[in-house]
């Protein structure tokens, strides 16, 4: 099996994220080149079709320009952490702002020419799975690499 050049890694800040950054950490270190790791900042006023409450209205534009401070100052935090905990590794970091985190995560794919994405699941069962879908099938079925899914 030949070497990953460039492993993805979707990081949204939770536990899950985290065992599957571990994962990625590992396997950029014995066998990839590159790690990309990609942030999708969901817009809670972002509506198909245009956002009617964003249009005009500074207090939707201010809590949403919190969030994106917010998610910036953890991304930072994360870029301290790992340059610290691993000095050699070589890390490329993509901000995004989309709802739709699915086809973020293949963009970024396509972006980086990943050979491998490493993501964390939810593991939602049922009405929840139905209701809320899962990014990670949603990746793992259109990817056009292998998908590694770290539960």
């Amino acid at each position: 099996m030949k070497p990953f050049n460039v492993i993805l890694c979707p990081y949204d800040f939770s536990n899950f994220a985290d065992k599957a950054l571990d994962y990625a950490v590992r396997l950029t270190l014995s066998s990839g080149q590159r790690l990309a790791l990609v942030n999708v900042i969901v817009n809670p006023f972002l509506f198909e079709g245009g956002s009617p409450v964003l249009n005009n209205n500074l207090l939707a534009l201010d809590l949403l320009q919190q969030i994106k401070d917010e998610e910036n100052a953890k991304l930072n935090e994360l870029k301290l952490k790992l340059q610290q905990d691993h000095p050699t590794l070589e890390v490329e970091y993509i901000l995004e702002e989309d709802n739709d985190v699915e086809a973020c995560i293949l963009a970024a794919q396509a972006k980086t020419k990943a050979d491998l994405i490493v993501m964390g699941s939810h593991g939602r069962k049922g009405i929840k799975r139905v209701l809320l879908g899962s990014v990670a099938e949603g990746v793992l079925r259109n990817a056009v690499c292998p998908v590694l899914i770290v539960k």
